[in-house]
């Protein structure tokens, strides 16, 4: 247990990473909100975190929610991890959800999939307009305007391993290469 508590009826967070703790706190759940602030912020890691509760009723446990807001019937740009895609035509924008009002982009996206039944005849597959909520790849959107931004959708950089990117095309793939030049925007 990360939140322990001490001989003088206090409690104290220890990280089970790199051994830091916090200060001597009189509830349990000021010790968690700092530890868990330090697991986010040093280790990139969520910690699950006891809400207060009355007493006689057990204790309820809320998971951290490491998942993106629902796009309401858009898809999901998280679908489309580990292909080569091509975003158009990207616009700022703000959008609501339940974790409160965020910075978006709102950009076409294209896929590259010459199986699909909806490909144009260079392989290229419309999806669509989606919400891309990945900070990393808004900057990277935002910064190709008024060109397009093409490459590989990974997740995991050398920086954060859960940071959203569009990474160049690998030099050992020209056909994924190849198919980047032929990318039309008049399909």
């Amino acid at each position: 247990m990360p939140v322990t508590r001490t001989n003088t009826k206090r409690w104290i967070g220890l990280c089970d990473l790199c051994g830091w703790n916090t200060n001597v706190e009189a509830m349990a759940v000021y010790a968690e909100l700092k530890l868990a602030h330090h697991m986010k912020y040093e280790h990139n890691r969520a910690l699950t975190i006891r809400t207060p509760h009355r007493k006689g009723q057990p204790m309820a446990v809320k998971q951290a929610d490491n998942e993106l807001p629902d796009q309401e019937g858009l898809v999901k740009l998280s679908d489309y991890a580990g292909q080569l895609v091509v975003f158009d035509q990207g616009k700022a924008a703000q959008d609501s959800s339940s974790y409160g009002t965020s910075d978006t982009v709102h950009a076409d996206l294209w896929t590259y999939n010459p199986d699909h039944d909806q490909a144009d005849k260079n392989g290229w597959v419309a999806v669509g307009t989606v919400i891309v909520w990945f900070k990393t790849v808004q900057k990277q959107i935002m910064e190709a305007l008024p060109d397009q931004l093409g490459g590989i959708l990974v997740k995991g950089t050398d920086r954060n391993v859960n940071e959203w990117a569009v990474t160049p095309v690998p030099r050992g793939a020209k056909a994924l290469a190849t198919a980047l030049t032929t990318w039309d925007p008049s399909f």
